[in-house]
Protein backbone atom coordinates (compact mmCIF):
# COMPACT_ATOMS: atom_id res chain seq x y z
CA UNK A 1 0.00 0.00 0.00
CA UNK A 2 2.12 2.85 -1.25
CA UNK A 3 0.90 6.36 -0.84
CA UNK A 4 2.45 9.47 -2.33
CA UNK A 5 2.16 13.03 -1.13
CA UNK A 6 0.44 15.49 -3.39
CA UNK A 7 2.78 18.16 -2.05
CA UNK A 8 1.91 21.48 -0.48
CA UNK A 9 -0.79 22.25 2.03
CA UNK A 10 -4.48 21.59 1.64
CA UNK A 11 -7.13 24.31 1.52
CA UNK A 12 -7.46 24.23 5.30
CA UNK A 13 -3.68 24.42 5.76
CA UNK A 14 -3.57 20.75 6.64
CA UNK A 15 -1.43 17.80 5.71
CA UNK A 16 -2.01 16.17 2.32
CA UNK A 17 -2.71 12.45 2.68
CA UNK A 18 -3.60 12.70 6.39
CA UNK A 19 -6.82 10.76 5.79
CA UNK A 20 -5.09 8.09 3.72
CA UNK A 21 -2.46 7.65 6.42
CA UNK A 22 -5.11 7.34 9.12
CA UNK A 23 -7.09 4.89 6.97
CA UNK A 24 -3.98 2.75 6.51
CA UNK A 25 -3.67 2.46 10.29
CA UNK A 26 -7.35 1.57 10.60
CA UNK A 27 -6.86 -1.11 7.92
CA UNK A 28 -3.68 -2.63 9.35
CA UNK A 29 -3.57 -2.15 13.13
CA UNK A 30 -5.79 -4.48 15.16
CA UNK A 31 -7.34 -3.32 18.41
CA UNK A 32 -5.33 -4.01 21.55
CA UNK A 33 -8.15 -6.14 22.95
CA UNK A 34 -7.97 -8.43 19.91
CA UNK A 35 -11.55 -7.64 18.90
CA UNK A 36 -10.97 -6.77 15.25
CA UNK A 37 -9.94 -3.38 13.98
CA UNK A 38 -10.67 0.16 15.13
CA UNK A 39 -13.91 1.88 14.13
CA UNK A 40 -14.30 5.65 14.16
CA UNK A 41 -16.39 5.29 17.31
CA UNK A 42 -13.76 3.19 19.08
CA UNK A 43 -10.97 5.59 18.04
CA UNK A 44 -12.94 8.54 19.44
CA UNK A 45 -13.72 6.66 22.67
CA UNK A 46 -10.12 5.66 23.32
CA UNK A 47 -8.63 9.05 22.50
CA UNK A 48 -11.29 10.82 24.58
CA UNK A 49 -10.62 8.42 27.47
CA UNK A 50 -6.99 9.54 27.38
CA UNK A 51 -8.12 13.12 28.06
CA UNK A 52 -8.18 14.42 24.49
CA UNK A 53 -11.79 15.16 23.51
CA UNK A 54 -12.70 14.05 19.99
CA UNK A 55 -15.94 12.90 18.37
CA UNK A 56 -16.66 9.93 16.15
CA UNK A 57 -17.77 12.35 13.43
CA UNK A 58 -14.47 14.26 13.56
CA UNK A 59 -12.50 11.01 13.28
CA UNK A 60 -14.63 10.10 10.25
CA UNK A 61 -13.92 13.50 8.68
CA UNK A 62 -10.17 13.07 9.25
CA UNK A 63 -10.17 9.55 7.85
CA UNK A 64 -12.13 10.59 4.77
CA UNK A 65 -10.13 13.73 4.03
CA UNK A 66 -12.89 16.17 4.99
CA UNK A 67 -10.57 17.60 7.64
CA UNK A 68 -6.79 17.53 7.24
CA UNK A 69 -5.55 19.92 9.90
CA UNK A 70 -6.16 18.35 13.32
CA UNK A 71 -4.68 19.87 16.45
CA UNK A 72 -1.37 18.59 17.74
CA UNK A 73 -3.33 16.97 20.60
CA UNK A 74 -5.45 14.94 18.18
CA UNK A 75 -2.38 13.88 16.19
CA UNK A 76 -0.73 12.87 19.48
CA UNK A 77 -3.84 10.90 20.50
CA UNK A 78 -3.96 9.07 17.18
CA UNK A 79 -0.23 8.36 17.22
CA UNK A 80 -0.44 7.04 20.77
CA UNK A 81 -3.47 4.86 20.03
CA UNK A 82 -1.90 3.31 16.93
CA UNK A 83 1.60 3.21 18.46
CA UNK A 84 3.27 5.20 15.69
CA UNK A 85 5.35 8.38 15.94
CA UNK A 86 3.51 11.66 15.30
CA UNK A 87 5.79 12.12 12.28
CA UNK A 88 3.90 9.27 10.60
CA UNK A 89 1.10 11.72 9.86
CA UNK A 90 3.38 14.58 8.84
CA UNK A 91 6.39 13.13 7.01
CA UNK A 92 6.21 11.16 3.77
CA UNK A 93 9.39 9.14 4.39
CA UNK A 94 8.33 8.14 7.89
CA UNK A 95 4.85 7.30 6.62
CA UNK A 96 6.19 5.09 3.81
CA UNK A 97 8.55 3.24 6.15
CA UNK A 98 5.83 2.55 8.71
CA UNK A 99 3.29 1.53 6.07
CA UNK A 100 5.78 -1.01 4.70
CA UNK A 101 6.29 -2.40 8.20
CA UNK A 102 2.54 -2.57 8.80
CA UNK A 103 2.01 -4.50 5.58
CA UNK A 104 4.67 -7.04 6.57
CA UNK A 105 3.14 -7.43 10.04
CA UNK A 106 -0.31 -7.84 8.51
CA UNK A 107 0.92 -10.60 6.20
CA UNK A 108 2.72 -12.34 9.07
CA UNK A 109 -0.45 -12.21 11.14
CA UNK A 110 -2.44 -13.78 8.30
CA UNK A 111 0.22 -16.47 7.89
CA UNK A 112 0.16 -17.27 11.61
CA UNK A 113 -3.63 -17.56 11.58
CA UNK A 114 -3.49 -19.81 8.52
CA UNK A 115 -0.91 -22.10 10.13
CA UNK A 116 -2.93 -22.30 13.35
CA UNK A 117 -6.11 -23.18 11.45
CA UNK A 118 -4.60 -25.60 8.95
CA UNK A 119 -2.30 -27.53 11.28
CA UNK A 120 -3.83 -26.92 14.69
CA UNK A 121 -0.62 -25.30 15.93
CA UNK A 122 -0.84 -23.30 19.16
CA UNK A 123 0.74 -19.89 19.71
CA UNK A 124 3.30 -21.54 21.99
CA UNK A 125 4.19 -24.06 19.27
CA UNK A 126 4.55 -21.22 16.75
CA UNK A 127 6.91 -19.39 19.10
CA UNK A 128 9.00 -22.56 19.48
CA UNK A 129 9.05 -23.02 15.70
CA UNK A 130 10.15 -19.41 15.17
CA UNK A 131 12.94 -19.79 17.74
CA UNK A 132 14.13 -22.97 16.02
CA UNK A 133 14.14 -21.31 12.59
CA UNK A 134 16.03 -18.36 14.06
CA UNK A 135 18.68 -20.69 15.51
CA UNK A 136 19.04 -22.52 12.20
CA UNK A 137 19.49 -19.21 10.38
CA UNK A 138 22.14 -18.04 12.84
CA UNK A 139 24.09 -21.28 12.39
CA UNK A 140 23.92 -20.93 8.60
CA UNK A 141 24.92 -17.26 8.63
Amino acid sequence: MTRSSTGGATEDGGVPQFGARLQALVDHVPRRDGQGYYSDERIAEEISASGIPVTQNYVWMLRNGRRTNPSAQIVYGLATLFEVPMEYFLNEEVSQRILAQLEVLSELSKTRASIRERYGVSEQDLATLEATVSRIRSIGA
